[in-house]
């Protein structure tokens, strides 16, 4: 019995495995092309920021039955969104919580310089995600947006981002669970500024760059599998 044809599958069953756990533990945000983008953790879509922010939150809650400029789409949990920003933006090496969770959850992520350009850890994610917002500030230009949630007791509640194009932090922030402030005035105030966290379920297999390498690297030992058990077959 030849033991090369074991040796190679016991190799594609380890790639197998290993592409398995790598796509899990690093989740990835995908951009659809299509205003949205998908939390590739959760299979959900998002809208991006900077689509619905010319409408009040009353309004986009309004539209999203079937015949309605929002059709197909919902408003997003507390838990749906806490989880989205948690697979967006936490975890980094470079990046650091200020506060703690479920009250008011922050992090922030060090800009430096590339090549004459400033990035962070935050920047690909933020690529995806868009903007309501742009201008300059004493820290520099910057792109910002502001989303809106209902949380358990049904109180609007935001998450916010500022992406710095220089050495100032980039940083994110959620008002979650038991964060006592109350934005009551949100629901009726129209601002370029505020979206409202929409959401459906993906129905398309949405497969991220690191995911494609790996089921790249695992067709080619697959072939190399196969040519070799033929090779067998025909010699045995």
């Amino acid at each position: 019995m030849n033991f090369k044809f074991f040796n190679y599958a016991l190799i594609t069953i380890s790639l197998s495995i290993s592409c398995l756990i790598t796509t899990n533990a690093f989740a990835s945000l995908i951009d659809t092309n299509d205003n949205s983008f998908v939390d590739t953790a959760t299979n959900l879509e998002w809208m991006d920021f900077g689509v619905n922010n010319i409408h009040t939150f009353n309004y986009v809650a309004s539209q999203l039955d079937e015949g309605e400029v929002y059709e197909g789409w919902r408003l997003a949990t507390i838990g749906e969104t806490l989880t989205l920003w948690e697979n967006a933006f936490f975890g980094f090496k470079n990046s650091e919580i200020k506060n703690s969770r479920y009250t008011y959850l922050a992090s922030r992520a060090t800009n430096y310089s590339i090549n004459g350009s400033w990035t962070s850890d935050f920047d690909s994610n933020f690529e995806v995600m868009g903007y309501n917002s742009s201008g300059d500030s004493s820290e520099g230009y910057y792109e910002s947006a502001t989303g809106w949630f209902k949380d358990d007791l049904g109180f609007l509640k935001p998450i916010r981002f500022s992406n710095y194009q220089n050495g100032y932090f980039d940083f994110i922030d959620v008002n979650g669970r038991f964060y006592t402030t109350q934005y009551d005035y949100i629901y009726n105030y129209e601002s370029r500024d505020y979206s409202t966290m929409l959401i459906k379920n993906n129905n398309s297999v949405v497969v991220s760059e690191p995911q494609s390498f790996f089921l790249c690297l695992l067709m080619f030992f697959g072939f190399i599998l196969w040519q070799r058990g033929h090779k067998m077959i025909i010699e045995d």
